[in-house]
C-alpha cells in the first residue's frame, strides 16, 4: 500500500513540475512564428445541441530591438450549432508592441485591435456567439470583431528589500462604435424591421 502512494506523489510531483506557472512575462530570446488549429466541442447533459468551433491561431513575435518587441495575432474561426447552423469568419488582428526600459523596471505597452473581424451578425449567427461568450466554456474566440480597438499601457516595479518588491500600473483603453448584430425581427405581412444599431 505504501508503495502505491510513493509511486502516486512522485507521478503528481512530476506532472505539477510539467505544468509549473510560467513567468508573468515570459522573454522570448527569439522571434517566432506559430500556426495551428484547435477544436472545442462541449456536449451538455439535456441539451440537444451546444456551440462548437475549430480555429485556426495563428501569432508571430518579432524582436525590433534588444528591449523592443512586437507581436502579431488573428484567428479565423468556424462555429457551429448543428449541421445547418454554422459560419466561419475572421477575428480582429491584434498588433502589441512592449518596451522595456529603465533598467528592465519599466515596461510600455501598446496595442492596436484592427477591425478585420466579423460584425453585423445575423440572428442566428447571434445565437452562436451568444453561446461562444460564456466564459465557462473559454472558447478561444468568443467574439468576432469588436471594431477597432486601442489600448496604452504601463508597468513599473521596485525593490525595496531583498524579500520584497513594489510594483503599479495602469491601462487606457479605446474602443470604436460598430455594427455587432444586424438582424431581421417582427416580421409580418408587409413589414420588416431590422435591427442595425452601433
Amino acid at each position: 500500500m505504501k508503495l502505491k502512494w510513493m509511486i502516486c506523489i512522485l507521478f503528481f510531483s512530476r506532472v505539477m513540475h510539467v505544468w509549473a506557472q510560467e513567468e508573468v512575462l515570459p522573454i522570448h530570446r527569439r522571434g517566432y512564428m506559430q500556426a495551428g488549429i484547435k477544436i472545442q466541442y462541449w456536449q451538455q447533459e439535456r441539451v440537444p445541441y451546444t456551440s462548437n468551433q475549430i480555429v485556426m491561431p495563428f501569432s508571430a513575435l518579432l524582436l525590433l530591438s534588444e528591449n523592443i518587441s512586437m507581436s502579431i495575432s488573428h484567428n479565423p474561426a468556424y462555429s457551429w450549432k448543428n449541421v445547418d447552423e454554422g459560419f466561419f469568419g475572421f477575428s480582429d488582428t491584434w498588433i502589441q508592441i512592449n518596451s522595456i526600459l529603465w533598467q528592465e523596471r519599466l515596461m510600455l505597452n501598446f496595442g492596436l485591435g484592427l477591425p478585420t473581424g466579423k460584425t453585423r451578425l445575423d440572428s442566428t449567427q447571434f445565437a452562436i456567439t451568444k453561446e461562444l461568450s460564456q466564459s465557462i466554456y473559454r472558447y478561444h474566440v468568443p467574439l468576432y470583431g469588436q471594431g477597432l480597438t486601442g489600448r496604452l499601457g504601463f508597468a513599473m516595479a521596485f525593490k525595496v528589500a531583498a524579500p520584497l518588491i513594489v510594483g503599479f500600473g495602469g491601462q487606457f483603453l479605446y474602443r470604436a462604435p460598430f455594427h455587432p448584430v444586424q438582424y431581421i425581427y417582427g416580421q409580418s405581412v408587409g413589414l420588416e424591421k431590422i435591427y442595425d444599431k452601433q
